[in-house]
């Protein structure tokens, strides 16, 4: 097995162990700094056993483009688009560990 990248391990800052550490690390971090109150957080859930692992990456962009683009404004920002590239780059640059298993 590969080990994580280092700024992926559990003794890292940029390390989310589940939803509610990443909620906690934001609840800390808006306290002692207030975030604008038009601060985008992008996150993905990361506490659904199997789920990354069996949605196509294809499908899943192009089934949150037309919700985007269904849901939103024309010329909201940031753009769909914009949106579906974080996406593309999430998917396909992150590290997946589950029980152990890469």
């Amino acid at each position: 097995m590969t080990p994580p990248p280092p700024s992926t391990t559990p003794s890292s800052e940029l390390y989310k162990k589940d939803d509610m550490d990443f909620l906690r690390k934001v609840y800390h971090i808006n306290n002692s700094n207030p975030l604008p109150p038009d601060t985008l957080l992008c996150t993905n859930t990361m506490d659904v056993s199997g789920l990354h692992t069996n949605i196509p990456h294809d499908d899943g962009i192009a089934a949150c483009r037309t919700a985007l683009e269904a849901g939103r404004e024309r010329g909201a920002k940031p753009s769909s688009s914009f949106l579906c590239r974080l996406i593309h780059l999430i998917l396909s640059l992150n590290f997946f560990i589950f029980s152990d298993n890469t």
